[in-house]
């Protein structure tokens, strides 16, 4: 492109950029200089994605040199590729640095850095990140309270857990929807049958009501994470609601 006078726009770039991340290898010096008009000294080293994520920031780096300002979609493109890697504290380091540039991060772009905080288990992180998005007034779906309370479960915080869970039933969802979300597709697919009780115990302590169907479903999938529980409780506030009906 260069050779022949047309200079590379944001776009390009973006287009560049979002290649690298599809592909996830290591180009050559030849390539990257050709493209990005900079001679990319790659070490021998057997990490290649490090040096894949040093050469990204080469790329933001000469976007700048041309007038071509990285754009929040540039960033949102690096910051999926690098969560999806499992480079999170790299991603944590690119959201710093779009910040001192003066980009403001939307919905799009928290959401995957969030998931992987959450797969992850950096809780704080996830914590900070879901705190931003409800100061800023983004819509928190309840897939994101799913991952939140199922992680904080898995880390034993089950005191966060559950005031968590306390709040998000402010929200005036469906219970039946949450327990099917959160307990049963959440936390039961990750055998966590303990901290499900407690959540359950939280749910009928605020008067939601549950359906007749959704506490069959919730004894049956119980029933197969712990054959030793005890689901008499379960049984009985399903035979209580068959005999209102």
């Amino acid at each position: 492109m260069v050779d022949v006078g047309c200079n590379p726009n944001y776009r390009t770039f973006n287009v560049l950029v979002k290649g690298l991340q599809r592909e996830n290898q290591l180009l050559t010096e030849k390539v990257v200089g050709l493209v990005a008009q900079h001679e990319a000294r790659c070490s021998s080293s057997s990490d290649k994605r490090c040096n894949f994520f040093e050469i990204l920031c080469d790329l933001l780096a000469r976007m700048s040199e041309n007038e071509c300002e990285p754009t929040i979609d540039t960033y949102g493109i690096l910051v999926r590729g690098l969560c999806s890697d499992g480079k999170y504290d790299e991603a944590d380091k690119l959201v710093e640095h779009m910040k001192e540039k003066g980009l403001c991060p939307n919905e799009e772009f928290y959401l995957p850095l969030f998931f992987a905080h959450c797969k992850n288990l950096k809780l704080d992180s996830a914590l900070e990140i879901f705190g931003l998005m409800a100061d800023r007034g983004f819509e928190v779906h309840l897939s994101a309270y799913t991952a939140l309370i199922c992680a904080l479960c898995r880390a034993n915080r089950m005191e966060e857990a559950i005031t968590l869970f306390k709040n998000m039933l402010k929200n005036q969802w469906n219970a039946d929807e949450i327990v099917w979300t959160i307990l049963i597709d959440g936390l039961l697919k990750e055998g966590q049958s303990d901290p499900c009780m407690q959540l359950l115990h939280v749910i009928e302590s605020q008067n939601c009501i549950l359906s007749l169907e959704t506490y069959a479903d919730l004894a049956r999938e119980l029933s197969d994470v712990d054959k030793t529980i005890v689901i008499s409780h379960i049984a009985n506030r399903a035979i209580d609601l068959k005999d209102v009906h």
